[in-house]
């Protein structure tokens, strides 16, 4: 369903604003350093968390930790779905930093992970109708453990501000027993690469994200979102074409000059199976991109390119360490 919105126009040389928007449900294993990366890296000054929870403990562990215990009087919307109930809107500041909370009660599982799809349909309806959007401004329309980086970020505004789209390619954590020991694989989406025994390093499904609503007023829609997993127009994937032609035989400096996504869904392995397995998808792990999380860890080393990064013990921050959930990876 293409998004036909009324869209505020400002005068297109001011200084670029970047929001981040996100998605997750009842915890993530990255809040603050999330926070902290986007606005150190990006300067945003807007962030809208939709985050589904799905029992009152939940509720009020997001409200202590993430929202600081912060007392607003929310807006309540008279939303009752199978999928979502008890919708509320939080507006807070804290140093001149916006951010933006919508809460909504949901299923502890889906019966499909697309069912998804529906709730984010349904997020993003609330946000155009209640929040006010300009084309203008770029919006960072991420998974809560998506970092987009490059080390040219200047280089890489640039192009964004100009073609309002871009594509990166995902390194993903490769995690251990601690943070500390805390890897990457130049393997995106390693696990699902395992399963159907792709052995040479490929990148679909990397990401192109939409960042400007007047460039990509057509592309937009509110079941997608801001992002793609395939490729959007004439978008370079000069990343991924070179992991691919090397076969994972490239200097992670390299690919970070052109723009790489950290993929960090997991501080620990006991950290990434709460996360994945037990939070996020269907039945309890059994369905899922992560159901052979288990059973597969053992062999992606021996397939796929595994490397040191020290960038990212700059990202994880300690306030997310010491709110790590594990459980036990059975």
């Amino acid at each position: 369903m293409i998004l036909n919105i009324k869209i505020f126009i400002y005068i297109f040389n001011m200084e670029r604003n970047y929001t981040t928007i996100t998605f997750f449900k009842n915890y993530t294993p990255t809040f603050f350093s999330f926070i902290h990366f986007y606005r150190e890296v990006w300067g945003c000054k807007k962030f809208i968390f939709n985050v589904g929870y799905t029992d009152e403990e939940t509720y009020r562990y997001i409200f202590e930790n993430y929202m600081e215990n912060t007392v607003t009087n929310p807006i309540k919307l008279s939303i009752n779905t199978p999928l979502m109930q008890n919708v509320e809107i939080y507006n807070l500041q804290k140093n001149n930093v916006d951010y933006i909370f919508i809460l909504y009660k949901t299923p502890v599982y889906y019966k499909e992970v697309n069912v998804f799809n529906k709730v984010k349909n349904a997020v993003f309806n609330i946000i155009f109708n209640f929040i006010k959007i300009n084309a203008n401004d770029f919006y960072i329309s991420v998974d809560d453990d998506e970092f987009l980086y490059s080390s040219n970020m200047k280089n890489l505004k640039e192009k964004i501000e100009s073609e309002g789209i871009y594509s990166f390619h995902f390194v993903e954590s490769y995690p251990s027993n601690t943070v500390d020991e805390l890897k990457l694989c130049l393997q995106p989406w390693y696990f699902n690469a395992c399963k159907r025994n792709i052995m040479n390093h490929s990148y679909h499904p990397c990401k192109t994200y939409l960042f400007n609503l007047r460039k990509n007023n057509n592309n937009f829609n509110t079941y997608l979102g801001f992002w793609r997993h395939d490729k959007c127009g004439n978008v370079s994937e000069k990343a991924c074409e070179l992991v691919t032609l090397n076969n994972g035989d490239i200097s992670i400096e390299e690919l970070k000059s052109y723009g790489i996504c950290y993929h960090l869904t997991g501080l620990t392995l006991k950290n990434l199976w709460y996360v994945k397995g037990k939070n996020r998808f269907t039945n309890n792990g059994i369905d899922g991109n992560y159901k052979n999380l288990l059973s597969d860890y053992k062999y992606i080393s021996e397939m796929y390119k595994i490397i040191d990064d020290d960038f990212i013990f700059s990202i994880i921050q300690n306030k997310d360490i010491e709110l790590m959930k594990e459980c036990e990876t059975k």
